[in-house]
């Protein structure tokens, strides 16, 4: 823990670099699925909520889950009739899970 301290400045700013890249990542995904996400930039922090404004948000991750093996947590999980899906950021790999999510989005249509 001591050492993490001593480097809290390298390592706050690693992460502030990841997730301001994959926050990049996400407007440009959500700007080419504006007809199936209402996508609302977080001003802080590293998840987001985009609603999802076709269909029901608990098949939609069940669905995806099973055929794309991408796990997203349901709004209705924040409460009922909350039809957004829960994206983390924070990680070095949401790059690979925009792409398995949008050819799951391919496939559907």
């Amino acid at each position: 823990m001591t050492l993490a301290l001593q480097h809290t400045a390298v390592i706050v700013g690693r992460n502030l670099q990841i997730i301001c890249h994959n926050l990049d990542q996400l407007d440009d995904f959500f700007r080419i699925h504006t007809d199936l996400f209402g996508w609302y930039r977080p001003r802080t922090g590293s998840i987001a909520f985009p609603m999802l404004l076709r269909g029901n948000v608990d098949r939609f991750c069940a669905d995806l889950l099973a055929k794309a093996g991408v796990l997203l947590l349901t709004g209705t999980l924040y409460g009922d009739g909350y039809n957004a899906i829960r994206i983390g950021f924070g990680r070095r790999n949401l790059p690979t899970a925009l792409e398995r999510l949008g050819e799951y989005i391919r496939a559907l249509r």
